[in-house]
Order: C-alpha cells, then structure tokens, then sequence
C-alpha cells in the first residue's frame, strides 16, 4: 500500500488558460471615450480605449458606438487605441489574447504581428507585465526560449520566474500564482533549488508551500506535498500558516478544493492498514481501500 502511493506521482493537473483580460469595473462607466476632455492627453484616451475594448473581450462580435458615430468592435478598439499610443503594452497584450495562435493582425503602423509577437511588444513596453510572460507559456509553451525585445532570450523557467515575480508585485490573480509555483516544481530535478527573481532560494517542498500561501484552495499543492512526505519518510508538515497536517490531512485539503483528483484517492487507499480499513472523507462518504 506504501508503495502506491509513490507510484501514484505527482497530481495532475489541467492544462491552464491564458491570463484573459480583467474588465474593470470603470469599463461600463467609461461608456465610448473616443471625444477627449480638453485636459485629457492622447495616451489617457488610448487607455480609456483600451479599457473598453477589455471589457468587450469575452464577446467580440459586440460593437459599441463612439460619441463620433464610428461603430467598433474589440479588436478595432484596441487598433485605435494602439494608433492613439503605439506605446500602450496592455493594448498589445490583450490584442493577443483575441487571436488564435496561427493568426496575424496588421497593427495601425503596419506592422503584421503573430500573438506571440504582440505578447514580446507588451513587454517591451512594460517588462513588469506578468500576463504578458504567463500568456506566452500557456499559448506557446516554447521548446527554445524567447527572445525578448531588449535581445534577452527567456525559456520557460525564466518566464514562469518573471510571471510569478512581477504578479506578486501587483497581486493579482493567486490561483495563478499557485498555478505558476507548481509549474516550475515540474522544471527542475528532485533536491534542486530555484532562485526566485526576490532572491529566494527555494527546494521543492518549499515552492509547494508557497503556492499554498498564496493561494490556499490550490489542491495541486496539497496532493504534492503529500507525495513528497511519503518519500522523505515525514509524518507531519509545517504549511506556512502554521498548520501541521499529516499526508492524509493533506490529502483531505485537496479534496475540498477538488473532488476530483484521482491520484489523491489512491494516496489516501495507501494510507490505510489493510484493505477492510475504512476512512471518511470530507464529503462525508466512508471508504475502505
């Protein structure tokens, strides 16, 4: 039974979407800015702009009317928002996450651009982006690493790195957070560390605990850490919030996050002394091996 719960491995986990836009709540408000206040610069309409056609992503066939009459969908939003400022890296970076991954899109300037292209020019203009360097992995996931338009070329560790650093800064998203933390455990050898972009050297158990911290219904964690007690032989576990869970209490956290985690059933099963032994989840449900 022990040995089950080695085999057992990591717990999967579904493949993640990319970071789509954040409407904001001012969106709706900001109705159609294209007219400009006299005290407003080109660039803050550009935003404005940008805003909307944000809040217009989930459904691009809808159209809004400008005060001028014009009738634009979001991806002619964000055109004229790029026109307005050819410098606005959020505008690029949701251009991209309209497009499928073999499309182009000619840009007010002229330039045609693939989504991974207009992901690299967000991030030209703002390095801080994290979405930016998340979409790329997700839509992309490069075999060789990317070259950034300052010439630094990043694989995939070093844009989950950045990803994670820059979305701590702004704390945004945390299920994502997590969801990064437990991408780079897969990208290093067992009892390696990572060094983090704040400086941190963290092993693996440490990185899942992380995650937890950040965001604490993320079940791929718990699972993990769970399969990681078992090979190191351990009973308990400090989280860094102070719990001290056994591999079934883990186990156990994982399942109220989500019940559907096959490999967690099996680690559980490994748990019990024999096989007429019985549990109770945290559904309430009782179950023998």
């Amino acid at each position: 039974a022990a040995a089950a719960a080695a085999a057992a491995g990591a717990a999967s986990t579904s493949p993640a979407s990319s970071a789509a836009p954040q409407a904001h709540a001012q969106a709706a408000a900001v109705a159609a800015p294209s007219a400009r206040t006299p005290a407003e610069t080109q660039a803050e309409t550009a935003s404005r702009l940008a805003l909307l056609a944000r809040d217009l992503a989930p459904t691009p066939e809808r159209v809004t009317t400008l005060p001028d009459g014009r009738e634009m969908n979001c991806r002619q939003l964000f055109f004229e928002a790029l026109r307005l400022d050819p410098t606005l890296a959020m505008a690029y970076n949701d251009l991209g996450y309209t497009l499928n991954p073999t499309e182009t899109v000619t840009l007010p300037d002229g330039r045609v651009m693939y989504k991974t292209n207009l992901y690299v020019e967000a991030l030209r203009w703002d390095p801080g982006l994290w979405s930016a360097y998340y979409n790329l992995i997700v839509n992309f996931y490069p075999i060789v690493p990317i070259e950034m338009s300052d010439g630094r070329c990043l694989d995939v560790l070093q844009l989950l790195l950045h990803a994670f650093h820059f979305n701590r800064i702004k704390n945004e998203q945390p299920k994502i957070a997590a969801e990064i933390l437990f991408r780079i455990t897969s990208l290093h050898p067992p009892g390696d560390t990572v060094t983090l972009l704040d400086g941190r050297c963290l092993t693996e158990m440490q990185l899942l605990l992380e995650a937890i911290k950040v965001d604490r219904t993320y079940e791929n964690a718990y699972a993990n850490i769970a399969v990681l007690m078992h090979k190191a032989g351990l009973d308990t576990v400090t989280l860094l919030d102070g719990r001290v869970l056994t591999m079934r209490q883990l186990c156990f956290e994982a399942l109220r996050c989500n019940s559907a985690l096959p490999n967690v059933y099996v680690n559980l099963g490994a748990t019990l002394s024999s096989q007429h032994a019985t549990l109770q989840l945290p559904d309430g449900r009782v179950m023998n091996q």
